[in-house]
């Protein structure tokens, strides 16, 4: 089982929010007889919802988009290579400018 965490809404207009989070993965309990390590942090995805027929359609149709719950599809491929978060779930200062070029070319493919 896993869950999905919102870190960040980074748009939103009347078809279509898009957040940045990551899957957590994590939901196990750890074994009391091992020490727990200290994770690298998670990858950032970018998280779609759409609002309207024709958003949910063009998401569902694009090989680029996964769809993970309901109507919330993610898309994985970052052309400015890996986000991570840190330690305590926080996004560095310099994945700002990533995300905003992730997002950027994400509203292009999507004609926004």
């Amino acid at each position: 089982m896993y869950e999905i965490i919102f870190l960040k809404e980074l748009y939103a207009d009347t078809n279509l929010t898009i957040h940045a989070g990551y899957i957590n993965q994590d939901k196990k309990a750890p074994s009391r007889s091992k020490v727990v390590s200290l994770k690298e942090g998670h990858q950032i995805l970018l998280f779609f919802q759409p609002k309207t027929p024709h958003m949910l359609f063009t998401l569902r149709t694009s090989a680029r988009y996964r769809h993970v719950l309901n109507n919330l599809f993610c898309v994985t491929a970052s052309p400015v290579g890996p986000i991570m978060t840190i330690h305590d779930k926080k996004l560095p200062e310099h994945a700002g400018q990533k995300l905003h070029q992730w997002l950027n070319h994400e509203l292009q493919v999507l004609g926004l």
